[in-house]
């Protein structure tokens, strides 16, 4: 594979930026790192370097810069953010040969918003976890993860939504989130999100629960690795629906009535369990770490003109 991560040029161990495991971009070499099945190259003279859309990159504009001479350049944006203020990265979108994201959405934002010129690429996030056995078995108190990555300006939909399900079901409430970022009108339990958090809580859970607020048309772009992470783990999933998720709405509740989403799953659980098993296979068919490698080593050779 002739793409090697910014971040390999300085920690060729830490295969694909270990240091941030909550950024599916980043993790995907680390589980092939340690998969034999998946070809990994560690080599740092390889002809293309992707930067990963975090922060810390900013400050190594001049370094990447530098590299410019004799490598291909891309800028890989993993979510919405870089899009919805491209003020704080237009160095890098001007320096990037081309640019990867996770969805076609975005793709379209990036090429109509921000009348990026340069090549760009989708390359979808890779499912995570192992696959957990689907149930659906909710009891009298309905077990719910919601996450919420930790934006202020949600806060007044994501309470209307969380106190609509309230009102009509008797709920317990387990709110992740990387910040515990804005005292809720409602009961719940706060986790702050770890990858391993992440795949226990789901599997306990009966519904993972995503708002995104479609009235933001920038939402419509985010990765739907959220429901990704559900479905592989065996858990229902209802969220807002936004483009991005639409295409798993066979398999998830891609919804615009949380309430009737949910009632429509508890009077219909043989259905809700189908649906789940259904919505495994069609991660494994598409999103699997091994499609998603192959796609990497397909744009590798895209670039570099070879076989």
């Amino acid at each position: 594979m002739a793409i090697t991560f910014y971040e390999e040029l300085h920690s060729p161990h830490d295969i694909f930026c270990l240091y941030n495991k909550a950024a599916t971009r980043l993790r995907l070499l680390a589980v092939s790192y340690n998969n034999k099945n998946v070809s990994v190259s560690t080599e740092t003279f390889n002809k293309i370097i992707i930067v990963p859309s975090s922060s810390r990159f900013f400050q190594n504009y001049e370094h990447i810069k530098s590299l410019k001479r004799s490598h291909i350049i891309g800028y890989d944006i993993c979510d919405n953010y870089p899009v919805r203020k491209p003020e704080k990265c237009e160095e890098l979108f001007q320096l990037a040969d081309f640019i990867t994201c996770t969805n076609v959405f975005l793709k379209k934002q990036i090429d109509e918003y921000l009348g990026y010129s340069k090549p760009v690429y989708v390359i979808e996030d890779p499912v995570w976890y192992n696959f957990s056995k689907p149930s659906f078995n909710p009891k009298e108190k309905i077990e719910i993860l919601l996450y919420e990555a930790g934006d202020e300006q949600r806060k007044l939909y994501i309470e209307k939504t969380i106190k609509e399900i309230s009102k009509r079901f008797n709920v317990n409430i387990t709110l992740m989130s990387r910040i515990d970022f804005m005292e809720l009108q409602f009961n719940y339990n706060f986790v702050k999100f770890t990858v391993e958090k992440q795949e226990a809580l789901t599997k306990k859970a009966d519904f993972v629960i995503l708002p995104s607020d479609p009235k933001d048309p920038w939402l419509n772009s985010k990765s739907p690795n959220r429901v990704v992470d559900g479905l592989a783990c065996g858990t229902m999933v209802i969220a807002d629906k936004i483009d991005s998720y639409l295409p798993f709405t066979p398999y998830a509740e891609i919804t615009d009535n949380f309430v009737k989403s949910m009632e429509h799953c508890l009077e219909n659980r043989k259905l809700t369990l189908e649906r789940i098993k259904n919505g495994q296979v069609f991660i494994k068919n598409n999103f699997s770490k091994k499609i998603i490698r192959d796609k990497w080593n397909k744009l590798s050779h895209t670039l570099t003109g070879t076989n």
